[in-house]
């Protein structure tokens, strides 16, 4: 008996063909929340958790990210709007703290490198780097990430836990100094300070900390630093660009680009001419500024507009005290800017962003082409990027991956899909239905902020299942796989077969269904695969089973065991009923906490039935 099988589904998503005429082992419209494993299996996507305590306030997550500090601390930090304050939030210990409550309601856009890998600015005052973020009004603000915990205190002192200093700590040593503590009932105190940053105990302190109720361990924080009226009165500063220690300041609403002197982000004073190299300048576009990051070697800096991105060169003379800033309109055209601040990152070589064309394009030097050019990346799904919302798109690269949550549909009012390109593959995964405003890697894990809720949630989780909190706080995970529909290259003839085979692994709390829809749905047949149903499924026992232990067996990228993951070996055949066909749709579907399967391969024992039908003449 021969058989038609599919042992590599590694070809991954796509949307642009008829589902007819799509290749075999292709990923069609309808499947979800599937990734291609070890390069030819699918199984079910990982779940998410909570980074900190689950909440249930309906203010969603408007930016943030991870910021590495180059003193090697790492913080998370996001951003949010109760309707009528402006929030930002750092994640310390397991707790997300309060650093600034009272900034505008659009909340804080922050200097980044790429969405959600949040970028410092140089002071060669404190000798380190300094977080700086703006609210849309004419501020800059700027917090030191200054952290450490609460030993003691008198009338006009202030003891930290520990050996190291304040200064250590990142505390500020110059200009007017604040912290902020938070006493027991949660409720947080500014105070000012003078000095003693490099002991363990600032003096000069305002406020009597004796009189508030304060116990050993209470956070102490830097008070976030404001620069009003900056670059000037009136100003909307939207959102900002740091290239070379130049800080880059942004309103959408106009065509002008500050830029301040490399030494001082604050001063963005008229220019020398012939302008002096770290001195501040201004730029005029033909439109209004969407964006703004780094080139991915350092040599440029890229700004985009709705239209037209722009290569900004900074060339300085051979005495190098003065320097010739080279704008280059890069070949572009209409809706090919980036839509948003966040929707723009660097992956490996190249800047990848997401167009209101609506495309997702790459930056990249292209062979015997001397200046950058713009390439879509999103052409196998374009009838999924046809219809989705990016407006609010944001991206990010993690391990290999290049990750962008969007829209599904440009009606949605918040994102609420992930879809992920392979790069090592050169395939797309299958969209994830995973609410994201921003997505940033933290601590070597990746994480996602709720563009609904006042939440940030650990992606690729072990417990396959959403929402996790607990087993007893969990969602499942909605996951379907649909082939094209094939005629087994038999156009002409009707076909039959009456028995599939299935192999891969599966968990024993999961049940993977098994649906066949023939001729565009005239009919179906499931059939469930239960992770405990002992013909098919390979139960482990003490002393191995067969000629082999699978309980140390590795599964592939993962380096995880079999044991460690749940899984059991399945193998077998099912009994269809036969039936004459033309074309067949195949699909894997599972949905249930915890819910785990892969699969390796499928058969079917298909045959043409000799002759036509009369039916289909016309």
């Amino acid at each position: 008996m021969k058989y038609w099988s599919i042992n590599n589904f590694g070809r991954g998503f796509k949307q642009k063909k008829d589902v007819t005429v799509e290749e075999v082992g292709v990923a069609v419209s309808g499947s979800k929340n599937i990734e291609v494993i070890d390069d030819t299996k699918i199984g079910v996507r990982p779940g998410f958790s909570y980074l900190g305590t689950r909440s249930t306030d309906r203010y969603g997550i408007l930016d943030g990210g991870s910021w590495k500090t180059s003193t090697g601390d790492e913080y998370a930090l996001r951003t949010y709007s109760d309707g009528t304050n402006g929030f930002v939030e750092v994640y310390i210990g397991t707790t997300w703290e309060t650093l600034i409550d009272d900034i505008a309601t659009q909340g804080a856009s922050f200097l980044n490198r790429g969405a959600g890998n949040l970028l410092g600015w140089w002071s060669s005052t404190e000798v380190q780097d300094l977080l700086l973020f703006v609210d849309g009004s004419d501020s800059i603000f700027m917090w030191s990430g200054g952290s450490t915990t609460y030993a003691s205190a008198t009338a006009n002192t202030l003891t930290k836990q520990g050996t190291t200093s304040w200064a250590e700590e990142r505390f500020l040593t110059a200009g007017t100094r604040q912290g902020r503590i938070k006493d027991d009932a949660g409720t947080w105190h500014t105070f000012t300070y003078t000095g003693g940053e490099s002991t363990t105990t600032l003096t000069g302190v305002d406020v009597d900390l004796t009189a508030l109720s304060l116990t050993a361990g209470a956070v102490v924080l830097q008070e976030v630093r404001e620069s009003t009226t900056t670059p000037s009165a009136g100003l909307s500063n939207d959102f900002i660009g740091l290239y070379l220690n130049y800080l880059f300041v942004f309103d959408r609403q106009r065509n002008t680009v500050e830029m301040s002197k490399n030494t001082d982000y604050t001063d963005f004073s008229a220019p020398t001419f012939p302008r002096l190299a770290g001195e501040a300048s201004d730029f005029n576009l033909d439109e209004t500024p969407t964006s703004v990051i780094t080139q991915a070697d350092g040599e440029a800096l890229y700004i985009s507009t709705k239209n037209q991105w722009y290569q900004f060169i900074f060339s300085p003379s051979s005495d190098l005290s003065k320097e010739e800033i080279v704008i280059k309109p890069l070949k572009t055209s209409p809706l090919e800017g980036a839509t948003n601040n966040l929707a723009v990152t660097n992956m490996k070589n190249y800047t990848v962003y997401t167009s209101g064309e609506p495309t997702i394009d790459f930056l990249g030097n292209v062979e015997n082409v001397s200046t950058p050019q713009s390439i879509s990346l999103s052409d196998d799904i374009k009838g999924f990027i046809d219809v989705a919302g990016v407006d609010k798109a944001s991206s990010t690269y993690y391990k290999n991956k290049f990750y962008t949550t969007i829209k599904e549909d440009s009606d949605d009012n918040a994102n609420n899909r992930i879809i992920i390109r392979n790069l090592r593959l050169g395939i797309w995964e299958t969209p994830w239905t995973i609410p994201a405003s921003v997505l940033f890697e933290y601590g070597g894990d990746l994480y996602a902020h709720d563009p609904a809720t006042k939440n940030t949630y650990k992606l690729l989780d072990s417990n396959y299942s959403d929402n996790y909190v607990s087993e007893a706080i969990q969602s499942p995970i909605s996951a379907k796989w649909y082939s094209s529909y094939t005629d087994f290259d038999l156009p002409f003839n009707k076909k039959k077969f009456n028995l599939m085979w299935v192999d891969g692994y599966i968990r024993a709390n999961t049940e993977l269904d098994i649906i066949l829809t023939y001729d565009f749905g005239e009919q179906s047949v499931k059939r469930t695969l239960k992770g405990t149903d002992d013909n098919v499924v390979i139960v482990q026992t003490g002393g191995g089973l067969g000629y082999y232990s699978l309980g140390n067996r590795s599964l592939g990228g993962r380096s995880e065991t079999l044991t460690e993951t749940g899984l059991r070996r399945f193998r077998g055949f099912i009994s269809i009923p036969e039936r004459p066909f033309y074309e067949l749709q195949v699909s894997f579907q599972s949905e249930k906490l915890g819910a785990r399967w892969e699969l390796c391969s499928y058969a079917l024992n298909i045959s043409a039935i000799e002759g036509q039908s009369n039916n289909l003449k016309f």
